[in-house]
């Protein structure tokens, strides 16, 4: 298992257009994937999940990344927070 802290950084924070982006980006992977915030984890691929999260800007999130292209994953979404979600 694979695991970084990831910044919600864009304005609007956790909105339909960046939880989708993640959800997308997600799909593309073998691992499974799940995001955490204060211990409650969340399903990387479901929508409805990640909206749950209520991750506003300045929020923390862990990425967690279980499977064979672990790794990758986990690279690819701190890179999609990093980027703000290709927003702004």
């Amino acid at each position: 298992m694979v695991s970084r802290r990831a910044l919600v950084s864009n304005r609007l924070g956790f909105h339909l257009r960046a939880v989708s982006t993640i959800v997308e980006a997600c799909s593309k992977f073998k691992a499974g994937i799940t995001l955490a915030r204060d211990g409650d984890r969340r399903n990387g691929r479901s929508i409805l999940d990640l909206m749950m999260l209520e991750a506003d800007m300045g929020t923390v999130l862990t990425i967690e990344a279980d499977g064979v292209d672990e790794t990758e994953a986990v690279d690819t979404l701190v890179k999609l927070f990093e980027c703000r979600f290709g927003e702004e």
